[in-house]
């Protein structure tokens, strides 16, 4: 069922839906209150969708706050990074925001592998 439901969310966006097509397929995603979403849904991010989708997409990401959050955003960092470099600076940018966010960054980086820190450590060089 999840998975069907985040298969739907690709195809709405894959087919230039609109930021209410985006929102009502998120809602039946937001029901399982399952954190496991974050990474897969970060990853949809993109300059040629309607970007107001993307916002929705960035906001039911981080309704899941604190640490599961954290870890959902680094997994989809190294992609994201690669294919979409601004939506990679923007999660960093709002993590790093939140002292409580970085705290939990800082806690996660260290033991976050190699490619992660790699990138993490790259867009925080492009920031400063």
């Amino acid at each position: 069922m999840l998975q069907d439901e985040l298969s739907n969310l690709r195809r709405v966006i894959a087919d230039g839906g609109t930021a209410l097509e985006i929102d009502d397929t998120l809602l039946p995603l937001l029901t399982h209150s399952d954190p496991c979403i974050i990474s897969p849904i970060l990853t949809l991010l993109n300059k040629s969708g309607d970007q107001d989708g993307m916002w929705s997409i960035l906001h039911t990401a981080e309704s899941f706050e604190g640490s599961p959050y954290i870890t959902g955003m680094l997994t989809a960092l190294p992609l994201l990074s690669r294919i979409y470099p601004w939506w990679a600076q923007t999660l960093v940018i709002r993590v790093l925001n939140s002292e409580k966010y970085t705290s939990e960054l800082s806690a996660q980086l260290r033991d976050a592998p190699a490619l992660t820190k790699e990138v993490a450590a790259a867009i925080c060089e492009e920031l400063r």
